[in-house]
């Protein structure tokens, strides 16, 4: 058995020991098309996909600017790519992915964030 697969094996172990700290998250996948004209985007959402996720960070927010943040790890083999595009849906909660995507081929740790 290779390394990877192992922490794989682990992982999935771990998400399962965790039980319900680790909630069901809907991740939309969204394509993103700019228009130069007006200088805006347009996403489109082309997959959705039920992972498992752990809410690491709660309820940062901003007092300068209107915003929630949280932070969140789900594993990297439930989902190919993220980008800045994609939403994560928790509670029937829209949250659209921040600026920090981090994957360590495992495990993604990424920020997220809504309006108040």
């Amino acid at each position: 058995m290779s390394y990877q697969a192992l922490i794989n094996k682990n992982l999935d172990l771990a998400f399962r020991k965790i039980q319900d700290l680790a909630i069901e998250v809907t991740i939309t996948k969204n394509s993103a098309e700019f228009d130069f004209n007006n200088g805006t985007t347009t996403t489109t959402p082309d997959l959705t996909k039920i992972v498992k996720a752990v809410i690491i960070d709660i309820n940062k927010e901003s007092q300068q600017y209107d915003y929630q943040e949280r932070q969140i790890m789900f594993k990297s083999q439930d989902l190919i790519d993220i980008t800045a595009y994609d939403t994560v849906t928790i509670d029937s909660e829209i949250w659209k992915i921040g600026t920090r995507i981090n994957n360590s081929g495992f495990i993604y740790l990424i920020n997220i964030y809504k309006d108040k």
